[in-house]
């Protein structure tokens, strides 16, 4: 008795098509995934930064130095889970620590949070330091210094021609021989 193969592509088809949205599936769970977890790292970098200065009273701060950190965590989506950020009056650097957690929902596993810590250095010395004026421009030197009119010469280098000397050629960065 010979069995007939009618209808075996559906069920291959069928079985194809269960795996491509199972691998959807998975594909679309560690996006979620991978976004929590840089949610959760931008929230502990963000509060980190925010609060370090905030621990140096002088600076200007109103507020503590962990209600900073919670206010730039919370913006990014996160909750504050901890800040080792105590005031400290001197100038001596300080390190703030700030522990960010961000909520997940992956289909199939149900809701769960990642969490991030991240660390920021401040040096209240820094801040006694007189400001560097700003730079001034370097004088241009050449043609193009004294040079008012405005052609496309001027924002082309000036190189030297090569020299021929029967075959071979000296260019700005060295010889080079022509074919």
């Amino acid at each position: 008795m010979v069995r007939s193969e009618r209808g075996s592509v559906s069920v291959f088809t069928a079985g194809v098509m269960v795996m491509i949205g199972m691998l959807i599936v998975g594909l679309t769970g560690v996006g979620q995934v991978l976004l929590a977890k840089s949610r959760a790292v931008a929230a502990a970098e963000a509060g980190a930064l925010a609060a370090a200065p905030v621990t140096f009273r002088p600076f200007g701060a109103t507020g503590t130095a962990t209600r900073e950190a919670a206010r730039l965590v919370r913006a990014n989506g996160a909750e504050l889970v901890a800040c080792s950020c105590s005031h400290d009056p001197g100038y001596d650097p300080r390190t703030v620590t700030v522990t960010a957690r961000a909520p997940v929902s992956v289909l199939g596993l149900g809701e769960f949070a990642l969490e991030a810590t991240a660390a920021a250095e401040f040096r209240p010395v820094a801040l006694l330091r007189e400001p560097r004026p700003p730079q001034a421009p370097e004088p241009r030197i050449g043609p193009a210094a004294s040079s008012t009119a405005q052609s496309p010469d001027i924002l082309r280098p000036s190189l030297p021609a090569p020299r021929d000397r029967g075959g071979e050629a000296q260019g700005p960065v060295g010889r080079y021989r022509r074919r």
